[in-house]
């Protein structure tokens, strides 16, 4: 079975319908209900998406109840029983992740903090063996060739996602 890593904004695909690939979302999750892929959600999604409609609504899906792919534990964010503190490996694994993705940005950007959780995510994906990481995040989809050549993480869009799980 296909084991998927959706980042939070593919799951407001799913639920939002005016959303561009909102059908991609959809057919994936599908895909998960009949048995074909296996979909897990990123831990930092109760920081991703503030209480509200759309976070009840996530929280419904079945998707969502399911344990989810932490991230590196940092204090004041983390949920505690989903994320995990990095080895010293991890720790350098997590520097050159970030350093191919994002070279040259500004560290005091009010952007750090996600692009932080960008890199987290593809480490706790990469820790928890999972064999797709489903995004809509330019800055690592631009980079999925290195990713895989150095890394051995395979990123996708939902739509090529839902290609390679349909011809599987």
């Amino acid at each position: 079975m296909i084991k998927l890593t959706f980042d939070t904004n593919i799951l407001r695909d799913y639920l939002c319908p005016d959303r561009e690939h909102h059908t991609h979302a959809v057919a994936l999750v599908r895909l998960d209900e009949e048995g074909v892929c296996e979909i897990r959600v990123v831990s930092r999604l109760t920081e991703d998406v503030p209480e509200g409609d759309l976070r009840r609504r996530l929280d419904e899906l079945a998707i969502c109840q399911r344990p989810r792919i932490g991230t590196i534990a940092e204090w004041d964010v983390s949920d505690w029983d989903a994320d995990f503190w990095a080895t010293d490996e991890e720790e350098k694994l997590y520097a050159r992740l970030f350093e191919l993705i994002f070279p040259s940005v500004d560290r005091n950007s009010k952007n750090q903090s996600s692009r932080a959780a960008d890199v987290g995510h593809l480490l706790g994906h990469m820790r928890a063996r999972r064999d797709i990481f489903v995004t809509r995040d330019g800055p690592i989809l631009n980079r999925n060739n290195e990713l895989m050549s150095h890394f051995g993480i395979i990123v996708m869009t939902s739509a090529d996602a839902l290609r390679y799980c349909e011809t599987k």
